[in-house]
């Protein structure tokens, strides 16, 4: 599955969401020298609430809640956030806020770090 595909699948699955505008947010390795693991995060905008189709699986148990971008950097300071992958989202998140999203990459921007995967 092609990583965009995925993510609007897991926004729907997870969320309840779907989104109009989707940029690249950040590439990630996680973990180099032990894994070629890479992983691509992206920035779903102009998001709208969809039927959510709750499988039997992790989503089935999921909660959701809006919460501020300030507000969820601050907390991954704190060390209340400890996923990896979630406190790179937001910290590039957070950065692309200060920049006016003009340093965001296309969603189908080239990946090369993917080859290795």
């Amino acid at each position: 599955e092609a990583a965009l595909a995925a993510a609007h699948r897991e926004l729907m699955e997870e969320a309840g969401l779907a989104a109009d505008t989707w940029h690249v947010l950040v590439d990630t390795l996680t973990s180099p020298g032990m894994t070629d693991e890479a992983i691509r995060i992206f920035l779903a905008r102009d998001v709208r609430e969809v039927e959510r189709d709750v499988q039997e699986h992790e989503e089935a148990e999921l909660t959701t809640e809006w919460v501020d971008l300030d507000q969820a950097v601050s907390r991954a300071a704190a060390g209340e956030i400890e996923n990896a992958m979630c406190v790179v989202g937001l910290l590039a998140a957070d950065r692309a806020v200060r920049n006016g999203f003009t340093t965001l990459r296309p969603s189908d921007a080239p990946w090369p770090s993917q080859k290795r995967a």
